[in-house]
């Protein structure tokens, strides 16, 4: 088994453990902000953005021990690291007698870091995560989606390529409207115009890792705006639903993580603040 497949085998159990608990682990990150690098400030995303959020410490930010050591801070004793990963597309030329062809090859590179409040450097009064506003992520999108209002459900239309959601006073708070409006916006993300997920799907498994994946992104959004997400109905079914899904079909969770970061990647990154031009340290949509 390699170290990446030991890597998400290990998730996996760990998600599962969670989501038997009751627990959504990655609806947890909204109380403290998605997991940064505290030197950099860049974001986790995909894999690294989960196995973060699995934790429960009161900082988002994350440190590796030499970066720390940089700041000349010191790990507290006792201490436990996570695993994130960092991965990169690198060309190499392929030479024969008669042509030099290039290709490319996948590098990874695993890494261990320690949450900022298991080391000296930690002030809980400082080092606060970036938090935006819902409107502001919305209007920075370089494609507005269309969205319509109603009196009864939210959905997304994939026919007619609109979001249908009732107004934001019908809502209990403008949190709950928000983190509803999020999760349609990530299947938005699946017409053919945008990524072109529906086309794949052949089964009603590739429905639910669909739902799977608009859960998560929809998660992480609210997690960059500081919103919980919405309370659902009936979470005890919808646990068991994904529970099913993540034990029935192979590398569903791998599938979903990949997908909901490519959406959130799409309505983000025209948002300076949270997708710089430069890439991400850690990248992993693996």
């Amino acid at each position: 088994m390699s170290r990446m497949t030991e890597l998400y085998a290990d998730i996996t159990d760990k998600v599962k453990a969670m989501l038997n608990e009751g627990v959504i682990p990655w609806r947890k990150a909204w109380r403290t902000g998605i997991p940064r690098n505290y030197v950099t400030n860049r974001v986790y995303r995909g894999i690294n953005f989960l196995n973060l959020s699995l934790n429960d410490f009161p900082s988002p930010f994350y440190i590796s021990f030499l970066q720390c050591k940089e700041k000349e801070g010191q790990i507290l004793k006792g201490s436990k690291s996570t695993q994130v990963v960092f991965w990169k597309v690198a060309p190499y030329s392929n030479e024969t007698e008669a042509e030099i062809e290039t290709r490319t090859s996948l590098i990874w590179r695993f890494y261990n870091v320690f949450n900022l409040s298991q080391t000296s450097l930690y002030n809980e009064s400082e080092n606060q995560p970036i938090i935006l506003e819902c409107e502001e992520l919305l209007h920075s999108m370089e494609e507005q989606p269309v969205i319509k209002h109603n009196i009864s459900r939210c959905c997304y239309n994939k026919m007619e390529d609109y979001i249908t959601i009732p107004v934001i006073s019908d809502f209990y708070t403008a949190g709950e409207y928000y983190s509803s409006l999020f999760h349609e916006l990530i299947h938005w993300t699946g017409h053919k115009s945008r990524l072109n997920r529906f086309s794949f799907y052949t089964d009603n498994d590739d429905k639910g890792i669909e739902e799977l994946t608009a859960e998560i992104g929809g998660s992480y959004l609210c997690s960059l705006c500081g919103i919980e997400s919405a309370v659902l109905e009936n979470q005890a079914s919808y646990i068991s639903g994904w529970l099913k899904l993540i034990e029935d079909k192979e590398n569903a969770l791998r599938i979903a993580l990949k997908q909901s970061q490519t959406a959130v990647d799409f309505i983000i990154s025209n948002n300076p603040l949270l997708y710089p031009a430069e890439k991400h340290e850690h990248l992993s949509h693996a």
